[in-house]
């Protein structure tokens, strides 16, 4: 009786295995670098804070168990200090970002989840491209 490994020889990968591996990296890669780019304009007084103070205030407002109240952008267009942010536009993805405030509560913690949630593309669009082009040379072997 011959026991044949599935993938050809002996000692030979799968390629789903070093794929995966080098995915995972190339995502962290990019998560830890997308953040870190992040806070690093930030720390440096470089990055546009007008959209950051509103979502910063939004989702502190969140994870309150408020309404997402955001007195920069109330006081900037004469709505008022109690502005809610659902007058502009409903977003649930700032609602459930509002635990991640339970942890850190600033602005930082929004450049972190915008690295993050940046990266956690990567692993989607491979898949998509690799069915849309299928196998070729760049692909390992």
């Amino acid at each position: 009786m011959t026991f044949m490994i599935p993938w050809g020889t002996a000692g030979r990968r799968p390629r789903l295995g070093r794929t995966a591996t080098a995915l995972t990296m190339i995502t962290t890669a990019a998560a830890v670098l997308y953040s870190a780019a992040g806070l690093i304009r930030l720390h440096a007084f470089r990055l546009g804070t007008y959209d950051l103070v509103i979502f910063d205030q939004a989702v502190r407002s969140y994870s309150r168990f408020g309404l997402p109240v955001s007195i920069a952008k109330g006081v900037h267009n004469d709505f008022g200090p109690d502005f809610s942010v659902l007058g502009d536009h409903w977003s649930p993805t700032l609602a459930s970002l509002a635990p991640f405030y339970w942890l850190h509560d600033g602005p930082e913690t929004l450049l972190i989840l915008q690295g993050v949630l940046l990266a956690a593309a990567i692993p989607p669009l491979w898949l998509f491209a690799r069915r849309r082009l299928g196998q070729g040379p760049w692909t390992p072997h």
